[in-house]
């Protein structure tokens, strides 16, 4: 186990890039990689105690610099600060921490103390959920916002040389600032600095970035891409202003947004399936949706109709008629819901008929969280693909309140050419990796051809959350003098506003409403899938994958349909060729798993054992595995065990409770500590049970810069 060489930092004076625009500073050419180790006395039964820093490090210029305490590690900026003639209306200097929602909970009173509060700005996708934090000369980003995954799994994506060591620190051990460490406790730090550093450098030189041009998230990369080809036709920029959205329709639309389908077949629930089970995947199920759809609404939304007193009601056949050339968005009354037999995988979430419910409206039959029968009336707005759907599981009572439609097409060309970029990126590298390791070449060679697997195919991925990132946002803002967190209020007129600040932004390029139908088409070919396995079938469903008993006839049919498909993505030229191969998108490929038995309790709770013996797990909330490396299959044991009431301990959850306190000076266990705010991680034991209460509110998809609200106040809008 090598220690790297430590030595209290001497400052170097940097070269500087200059301001980025009107609105920026110019920085440092490099930046401070920092880390903190945390410990606490925090007393859960009446919450009492404190959390403090007891370690800390940072790489600067390629040296570190480490203490004990937060007052020296402000300290030992200062120096940076000097030597660098960093100014809070001049040069500034990044500090990148990976996870620095933790971190600065801990750091931002002493920055509160050291710097004029005044120059304090903060950009944050909710309370605690920091991009960036700037005060005085610093501008302290979130690399995991930036790498969206762990330090340990950015490191290996990208073959660094110097890796996070994981297992080396027993988190359940009280230290204090005074605590003799072991050289475990300094090599797990110091090579968390390590890894940071050569991650955001590597990040950097593969998209040839410095640390003006590097985006703050993930999705930055695949939004400077979509710009740069779009960019490259007047027309895309012309055809964004022209079909920008109103209040009333942008509100139709966050309404109708819904995100994966995931649901098992209540009838298996809690039970252990074996026989001859199939997992098949969708491939690429978000970009292939981009890349053959053929209803994209390409034009300005235009309301057909709208019901008033006393004219004719707008019929279904007429909404069928209408939705051959146009993508639709339909609110109506829904009545007396109820799911037709034989029906296994319900359409209808629990939680969104509620939002905009009558007084008389009762979910009366609930199959974890999809509706199987309600009483009372209720309003919904969905797309008609969705409306599809519904109706062709569910007998109901509807009364059609609006309709809005927008021509259906293609999607735009330069998400299209995005899209094939990054696809074909994958594939290429995914045989270049093999070849060289066939090859037998160098490490570093191999090194370089995964990471640059693993970009595009973290971009390809990422090309959905980018057209799904709500346009309004709301900014969440935490007052340094209270600590104390707020944000804006969704009003119409903040809608209005954010939309004209959307619209009127030179890098803006995406249609909101594009996001929307990429889910829904996505649904709508899982339902598709599992109609033709057969709802008796029907094992369990998760966005792009669905598990099922198979019989001849079923791989039959499915491999038709698959034949269909491919000769429909040639002819649209879906497809990318590589070494002469055509590989298409949409395609619904069988997983190389010889799975004999299948469990499940509830959306993202399941098991299943492969003829070899091996379990699989997929438990929400649940570690994959501890800080020693013991997995949740090893805790579980077997596919049975996977009940109501199963108690998993080692790999159970965590909580945070954040601590709002002064800097002060404490005497705790006779040790003198130098404390201030503090979020505190506890372990936590977690209980699966047979049914969650709420299968999956995901209706409001997780994407990075959006703010987390509920829909509620968009349908209320409306």
């Amino acid at each position: 186990m090598r220690v790297p060489e430590i030595r209290q930092l001497t400052p170097l004076r940097c070269t500087v890039l200059a301001a980025k625009s009107k609105h920026t500073f110019p920085i440092l050419s490099e930046a401070v990689y920092l880390d903190t180790e945390t410990s606490h006395n925090f007393d859960e039964s009446d919450g009492s105690g404190h959390g403090w820093i007891y370690q800390w490090a940072f790489r600067f210029c390629r040296e570190f610099a480490y203490g004990r305490k937060p007052s020296e590690l402000m300290e030992a900026l200062k120096r940076i600060e000097e030597v660098n003639k960093l100014s809070p209306d001049g040069v500034h200097c990044v500090i990148y921490i990976h996870n620095a929602s933790y971190d600065l909970q801990y750091l931002a009173d002493w920055f509160f103390r050291y710097y004029d509060t005044s120059t304090f700005k903060m950009l944050a996708v909710s309370n605690h959920h920091y991009i960036t934090f700037e005060i005085g000369p610093w501008i302290i980003r979130c690399s995991y916002k930036l790498a969206n995954r762990s330090l340990a799994k950015w490191g290996k994506d990208l073959g660094i040389k110097d890796r996070k060591r994981s297992g080396l620190i027993d988190y359940n051990v009280r230290r204090y600032q005074d605590t003799k460490l072991t050289k475990s406790d300094w090599v797990y730090m110091l090579y968390d600095c390590l890894a940071l550093e050569e991650c955001v450098l590597e990040e950097m030189r593969l998209a040839h970035d410095n640390l003006n041009t590097i985006p703050l998230t993930s999705t930055g990369y695949v939004r400077r891409d979509t710009r740069r080809i779009a960019g490259k036709d007047k027309k895309n920029r012309d055809e964004f202003k022209r079909t920008a959205l109103d209040r009333e329709t942008y509100a139709n639309c966050r309404a109708a947004f819904a995100g994966g389908l995931t649901h098992g077949n209540r009838f298996y629930a809690g039970k252990t399936v074996r026989g001859c089970i199939r997992h098949r995947d969708f491939r690429s199920d978000y970009p292939s949706q981009i890349r053959v759809s053929k209803r994209c609404p390409r034009g300005k939304w235009l309301l057909y109709y709208k019901w008033e007193e006393g004219l004719p009601e707008c019929s279904w056949k007429e909404v069928d008629r209408l939705a051959a050339e146009n993508v639709l968005l339909i609110t109506a009354i829904v009545s007396d819901l109820r799911l037709r037999p034989g029906v296994t995988l319900p359409y209808a979430q629990e939680s969104k008929f509620a939002l905009a419910a009558w007084e008389d409206y009762e979910a009366d039959v609930v199959d974890n969280g999809r509706l199987i029968r309600t009483k009372g009336h209720t309003v919904i707005t969905m797309l008609d693909v969705d409306w599809d759907i519904l109706r062709r599981q569910y007998d109901m009572t509807t009364m059609i309140i609006s309709v809005r439609r927008s021509y259906a097409d293609t999607f735009p060309e330069y998400l299209r050419e995005v899209t094939d970029e990054y696809y074909k990126g994958k594939y290429l590298y995914k045989n270049k990796v093999k070849q060289l390791k066939s090859e037998g070449a160098s490490d570093e060679v191999i090194r370089d051809a995964e990471a640059s697997l693993t970009k595009s195919k973290n971009r390809l991925n990422g090309i959905y959350g980018m057209t799904a990132t709500d346009p309004v946002r709301l900014s969440y803002n935490m007052n340094p003098d209270t600590k104390e967190w707020s944000h804006q209020e969704l009003t119409a007129s903040v809608i209005e506003e954010g939309l004209k600040s959307f619209y009127g932004k030179r890098s803006s390029c995406l249609e909101y409403q594009h996001g929307i139908v990429v889910t829904a088409a996505a649904r709508a070919e899982l339902i598709e899938f599992v109609e033709l396995i057969g709802y008796d079938n029907f094992l369990y469903a998760d966005t792009d994958s669905i598990f099922y008993i198979s019989t001849p006839e079923i791989e039959e049919r499915i491999e038709q349909r698959n034949k269909e498909k491919y000769n429909n993505a040639v002819a649209m030229g879906a497809f990318i060729e590589v070494d002469g191969k055509r590989i298409t998108y949409d395609a619904f490929d069988l997983e190389d798993e010889d799975i004999v038995a299948f469990r499940f309790l509830h959306a993202k709770a399941y098991a299943y054992e492969t003829a070899d013996g091996e379990l699989h797990t997929t438990i929400a909330g649940v570690a994959h595995r501890d800080a020693k490396g013991f997995t949740r299959e090893q805790e579980l044991g077997s596919i049975d065990k996977l009940s109501d009431g199963t108690v998993f301990r080692r790999c159970g959850s965590t909580t945070v409770t954040y601590l709002e306190q002064p800097i002060q000076d404490l005497i705790i266990d006779g040790h003198e500590i130098e404390a201030a705010s503090a979020a505190i991680l506890l372990p936590t034991t977690k209980t699966i049970h047979d049914a969650m209460h709420k299968d999956e509110d995901i209706y409001y998809e997780e994407v990075d810069e959006n703010h987390g609200e509920t829909i509620e106040e968009y349908i209320l809008l409306r």
